[in-house]
């Protein structure tokens, strides 16, 4: 059973998992910055790591619409 049916629906997904890539960016990666007195390095590495699998995800659904 394929989750995703049509190309509309790729592109949604693929532009929420970029949105969520930013979302992320925003609030860990910056903010962890910006107050270097409450730096942690285990939420800036999963921020980082996050980032990298969402955008990874997103980057194989746009990918797969260009191949057509």
């Amino acid at each position: 059973m394929k989750i995703i049916k049509n190309d509309i629906q790729k592109q949604n997904l693929s532009k929420l998992l970029y949105d969520i890539v930013k979302i992320i960016f925003g609030m860990v990666i910056i903010f962890q910055i910006i107050k270097p007195d409450e730096f942690e390095a285990w939420i800036f590495i999963s921020g980082i790591i996050a980032m990298i699998t969402f955008f990874f995800c997103a980057y194989l659904l746009d990918g797969k619409e260009i191949k057509k």
